[in-house]
């Protein structure tokens, strides 16, 4: 793979690339992404990944797991029905899994359970871990304390202080940095300036948090050179910089980027 950006989370099977898959993807390369990883998040969610694994198979890559917050009642029968997919692309990543407690703290109870057999299955089939935790930082790695993952993995869409930042980093895990960094109301220009790019990851989240002059829109991976402009400014580094290290970055978290 050549050097470039790579968008480490982005949901572009989403319905909302439906009509202008190519011409994103051809805005993306003009702006140097090189690569984009789809989570999965749930049964329904599935088809639309694996068909974009197929047919977009030379820029897109996948992690299949399931969503903390699609976990249901029956979440082991979600698992079960999950993993009969295991051999159906070369998944990169079990992802996106994690902790949510910002809709329904009522659930934690089977989002733990999932969480670890998630963890477990990571181990088993030898892939790190992309981990979505909002609301739910301190559960989070209190899990990796007991259970941390062999293969590491990424925080995704990492927004917390400097503190909670280097709880990650004590894990060996990675942050995934996307268009928050650009908002007004956040700590993560600090963050980074305090920490550097040594465990940080490009992101986008689309079609989710686009970032600044982007509010409002569709985020796509495209928009990620405002990303890299912010983050230069913060760590003091030429953008170049930026692209490079996160690009190793990556390759590091996820090794079958470069298979």
């Amino acid at each position: 793979m050549n050097l470039g950006i790579i968008d480490t989370h982005a949901h572009l099977n989403d319905s909302r690339f439906a009509e202008d898959w190519d011409l994103m993807r051809a805005r993306a390369e003009t702006q140097g992404v090189v690569a984009s990883i789809l989570p999965n998040v749930d049964e329904e969610t599935l088809p639309a990944v694996l068909r974009l694994l197929e047919e977009k198979a030379d820029w897109c890559y996948g992690m299949l797991g399931l969503h903390p917050c699609s976990v249901q009642e029956n979440w082991q029968e979600q698992m079960d029905h999950l993993w009969k997919f295991e051999t159906e692309a070369n998944w990169i990543a079990v992802g996106e899994i994690g902790l949510d407690l910002y809709w329904d703290k009522t659930s934690l109870e089977r989002q733990l359970m999932a969480l670890h057999s998630q963890l477990r299955k990571a181990e088993a089939m030898g892939l790190p871990v992309c981990l979505h935790t909002r609301d739910a930082h301190a559960e989070t790695v209190g899990v990796l304390k007991e259970f941390r993952p062999e293969s590491g993995g990424v925080f995704h869409c990492f927004s917390g202080n400097y503190n909670e930042a280097v709880q990650v980093f004590d894990l060996d895990m990675f942050i995934g940095i996307g268009g928050v960094v650009t908002y007004k109301q956040t700590e993560l220009r600090d963050v980074l300036s305090k920490c550097g790019l040594s465990r940080v990851v490009l992101e986008t989240d689309s079609p989710y948090l686009p970032p600044i002059p982007y509010r409002g829109k569709r985020n796509e991976p495209a928009w990620l050179t405002e990303v890299v402009q912010t983050i230069a400014l913060a760590c003091s580094c030429p953008p170049e910089e930026v692209i490079e290290i996160t690009f190793e970055n990556a390759l590091k978290v996820f090794p079958k980027l470069s298979a």
